[in-house]
């Protein structure tokens, strides 16, 4: 599918639509307009898959705190690809690549999703600190026919008609990049990423529709977390349409709900943990009404609450 520029919706950043006809993966500064609607039959389980911190290295066999990435990710994939009804999307949350985002690092991580986009799901990537956009778009922009912003941050955004046959909803899903340097800690989203969000929420075709947001930094004080944190609350916390926000970068698996009503939930990691007592996997997500229930993934790591399943009830 050839790219569509949309210059006219914000002057601040270029939003385009990319994809490819089978497997198509969703990145860089991508809007994708519109609804993806699931075929009728797969309709009634709805779902998404939620995954962070892949850390995939050129060196398949390369092993970091004891683990194995790659075969982590494949471990990962198949479990998604066993499930009864194919995912509505697969939603990968920074730190794709081990270190700094090295060209070979990339290509390697396309060939194990490769399974995934060969069964047709769509793949959004976000971008983490261990990421490098230049080696990042290297890889993948001749497939997707994919070009660059001015402002050098790549986002995704998708509307995805879920729920049941009978009670259909819709759900949106942005995916923010808060790559600031590559291989520094600290992320950041800038000044003109945070307006184009709340410029974008504003929009009156948005106001009604949930929505989850995806930031791969944890939105803390913490010294390598999100500098801009506080920016970020301030837009998503008033408007009220806005449901959950999603994080990695800490590799723990977690979820907290803040006085204004917003859910804060760590994603864990795919590649290995900091701590013994934190799971490695994926999260499956499912719309529950007005709400959703997640369910914990573990394939390593500590598995005693593998198949954990936590009720999200919107605000």
């Amino acid at each position: 599918m050839p790219v569509e520029l949309h210059p006219t919706l914000n002057r601040r950043l270029f939003l385009s639509q990319a994809g490819a006809a089978v497997g198509g993966l969703a990145l860089g500064t991508v809007l994708q307009a519109g609804v993806e609607t699931a075929a009728p039959a797969e309709l009634e389980a709805g779902w998404l898959a939620l995954i962070s911190d892949t850390h995939i290295d050129a060196d398949l066999a390369k092993t970091n705190l004891g683990q194995n990435m790659a075969e982590n990710l494949r471990a990962v994939v198949q479990d998604v690809l066993s499930q009864a009804q194919r995912p509505a999307g697969t939603f990968i949350n920074g730190d794709l690549a081990l270190k700094d985002g090295q060209t070979p690092d990339y290509e390697q991580l396309l060939n194990l999703l490769g399974p995934l986009r060969q069964a047709g799901l769509p793949i959004h990537l976000g971008l983490g600190n261990h990421d490098h956009r230049d080696h990042f778009l290297a890889v993948l922009k001749d497939p997707l026919q994919l070009q660059r912003a001015e402002a050098s941050k790549y986002l995704s955004e998708v509307t995805l008609q879920m729920g049941t046959a009978q009670a259909p909803a819709l759900l949106r899903v942005i995916v923010l990049d808060s790559l600031n340097k590559v291989n520094i800690t600290p992320g950041l989203l800038g000044p003109e990423q945070l307006l184009w969000l709340q410029d974008h929420l504003d929009a009156p075709a948005h106001a009604t529709v949930p929505t989850m947001v995806l930031v791969h930094h944890d939105p803390s004080n913490q010294t390598n977390a999100l500098i801009d944190s506080d920016a970020l609350l301030r837009v998503l916390g008033p408007r009220r349409q806005v449901k959950a926000l999603f994080f990695g970068h800490t590799h723990v698996w977690s979820t907290k709900q803040q006085n204004d009503g917003l859910w804060l939930v760590n994603l864990p990691a795919v590649a290995y943990p900091f701590s013994n007592d934190q799971p490695l996997g994926w999260v499956q997500c499912r719309p529950r009404g007005n709400g959703v229930e997640l369910e914990l993934r573990a394939i390593g790591g500590n598995l005693t609450q593998n198949r954990q399943r936590v009720e999200l009830a919107w605000r």
